[in-house]
């Protein structure tokens, strides 16, 4: 979303407003990234699986430890966060297609000649 990575990649605060004003929430990460404690621990309550083990945020403590943010970190291990949870890389649908050619990634893997990664993606359930 474009919030999360205005947020991630540490946009001038304007511009985080600007896309709040507009509509876009908040996720978890963002949430913690921007100090947004009470938001994010909102979050939590609703939802406390969210940061175990196979929780679909846990990849936020990944990302913040990339990011070197101890505050943040120090945050979500206070609550429980699965710190020896896998960064989970396979969660997307892969039979998702790009807006501009309206193709897949197995399709792309075979269209860019990459016979390997096509066979990969056709084990984890991909089709053209």
């Amino acid at each position: 979303m474009p919030l999360t990575v205005a947020v991630r990649e540490g946009a001038d605060p304007s511009i985080i407003a600007m896309l709040e004003q507009a509509g876009a929430t908040l996720d978890l990460l963002s949430a913690v990234t921007l100090k947004r404690y009470d938001l994010a621990a909102r979050m939590l309550q609703d939802d406390p699986a969210r940061i175990g083990p196979d929780g679909r945020d846990t990849i936020a403590l990944h990302l913040l430890v990339a990011k070197k943010n101890a505050d943040a970190v120090r945050w979500l291990i206070d609550r429980g966060v699965d710190v020896n949870a896998k960064r989970v890389l396979w969660d997307a649908d892969p039979n998702i297609r790009d807006d501009k050619y309206h193709a897949t990634v197995l399709g792309w893997a075979e269209y860019c000649g990459q016979p390997q990664i096509a066979d990969l993606l056709r084990q984890r359930g991909a089709a053209t």
